[in-house]
């Protein structure tokens, strides 16, 4: 046994001496057993390496992101292999090669841009030798001008004969491509694209595939931002009632509902105006009369007042206007064209969308009731989500495939002397300080930017972001379980 054991080993070490001569893609090494696979494109690990560099500083320098830093440690420990290198350098990568990342069955496979083997194994503590290296519980070795990881040499001995590469002209295209195995033709695929820009974050993509054996969405008209500081709109198919998942209430409204759902918050305005067209009053009117008697709510339904049922502790009113139920402050206007950070909402304005959400704005002048609002309370408020300035989403759902985009835009898209003062504010509000005027003087000192735009949106639109999110993962996970069942 032992011997056979020596033979495979010395093949393999023959094999990987061979083999890495050659120049290949990365993808060319995934194993033919790859169930997702993760392919860094070299400007991505440039754009990491930048953004964990000036994360970290941050942390060191501002007590309000502490937590964010404490976070990018974990990334960067995990990137670098050690908490004694501070950039892909030091840590023996280079930035100008590929990394991908494959999953398997039998464990996951790293193809690293390592730039100096010696100084890459001995921060992760491993043990250097001539063929191949031992990195934790991993054997790594030069093979096909990369250095690759496995979780054992049989896997290092059998790497290649998926059919990733390609795949990949027809995937989506990104600075980072994310790609599901097509192992089994009947599984539903998937393919996303991540791209980066200063201080933001775009994600794009599909899942196709599917096996639904009818969409409960529609397509919706191109949101339109002008006014608002955060929108939503949702178009809703005949044949959303269904699905079972659905609670009665909801579908007894959706049964009434025609078109597109949407829902606004004016630019400036702590309040939100909810549009729903509806196809016949019977049902929708006899409980908006009846709404305080017998409520599914109980506790949260006021009162009665002029026609309009109020509910919650705010009483936000509810009242049919012809074919549309509206829901919130009507008579809340907000400001016109507020100046919009470019790039961010270009993929939500030029296509049409079944499911679509936008909001912008700036967290630090949030009360402490709604910084509560966020998981972990008002310090993560001040910290980790105090540092978002706007959230976009948008999906088309059909029964055959969900096509999706997602960006997040943080402080860090700000200029330098810009993110800086905000970061200093931010420190200020963690400590207790009221910062509302030195908030309106930053925005005066740097107007027709979106910085100004950010201050004056408030952070009431992202709050409420938060909650249709929320629904959002709740009301797919409904509508997946149902299909599965169905």
């Amino acid at each position: 046994m032992l011997s056979r054991a020596l033979a495979v080993i010395a093949i393999t070490t023959s094999a990987i001496a061979c083999r890495s001569a050659v120049v290949v893609h990365p993808l060319d090494l995934a194993p033919a057993d790859t169930e997702l696979a993760i392919l860094v494109h070299p400007q991505a690990l440039e754009v990491a390496d930048r953004a964990l560099q000036q994360v970290r500083a941050a942390g060191q320098k501002h007590a309000s992101v502490v937590g964010v830093a404490r976070a990018a440690d974990l990334v960067a420990a995990e990137l670098y292999g050690s908490t004694e290198a501070s950039s892909l350098y030091q840590a023996g990568l280079t930035p100008r090669k590929p990394m991908a990342v494959f999953v398997t069955p039998a464990g996951r496979v790293t193809v690293w841009p390592v730039s100096a083997r010696a100084r890459f194994v001995a921060l992760r503590r491993g043990e250097l030798r001539d063929g191949r290296d031992h990195v934790g519980s991993e054997v790594c070795a030069p093979l096909g001008g990369h250095y690759v990881c496995t979780p054992d040499i049989e896997t290092l001995s059998h790497l290649g004969g998926s059919d990733l590469r390609k795949r990949l002209d027809r995937a989506e295209p990104g600075d980072i491509q994310i790609l599901l195995g097509e192992r089994d033709p009947r599984e539903p695929t998937s393919s996303f694209g991540v791209t980066f820009q200063r201080g933001q974050v775009t994600v794009r993509g599909a899942i196709a595939n599917l096996q639904w054996p009818s969409s409960p969405f529609a397509r919706a008209a191109r949101p339109d931002p002008d006014g608002a500081s955060a929108f939503f709109s949702l178009a809703v198919a005949p044949t959303s009632t269904s699905w079972s998942g659905i609670p009665p209430v909801l579908r007894e409204l959706l049964a009434d509902t025609t078109g597109r759902l949407s829902l606004r918050v004016p630019f400036g305005a702590r309040a939100f105006i909810a549009e729903i067209p509806i196809v016949d009053h019977t049902r929708i009117d006899e409980r908006i009369a009846a709404c305080d008697v017998g409520s599914e709510l109980p506790g949260l339904v006021t009162k009665l007042d002029g026609g309009a049922c109020r509910i919650g502790p705010r009483g936000i009113p509810i009242r049919v206007d012809g074919d549309l139920v509206r829901i919130g402050e009507t008579a809340v206007t907000g400001l016109r064209r507020p100046r919009l950070a470019p790039g961010t909402l270009a993929d939500l304005l030029e296509a049409e969308w079944s499911v679509a959400m936008w909001a912008r704005g700036s967290l630090t002048n949030l009360d402490e009731d709604g910084l509560a609002w966020f998981p972990g309370g008002p310090q993560l408020g001040h910290g980790g989500v105090g540092l978002l300035s706007e959230v976009v989403a948008g999906a088309e759902i059909t029964k055959h495939e969900i096509r999706v985009v997602a960006a997040i835009r943080t402080i860090f898209a700000h200029s330098e002397d810009e993110t800086e003062a905000l970061l200093t504010l931010l420190d200020r509000r963690t400590s207790g300080e009221d910062i509302a005027a030195p908030l309106a003087a930053l925005a005066q000192a740097h107007p027709s930017t979106p910085l100004a735009s950010d201050i004056a949106a408030s952070g009431y639109g992202l709050q409420l972001s938060g909650d249709l999110i929320r629904f959002a993962i709740t009301a797919y996970s409904l509508f997946t379980d149902d299909a599965v069942q169905r």
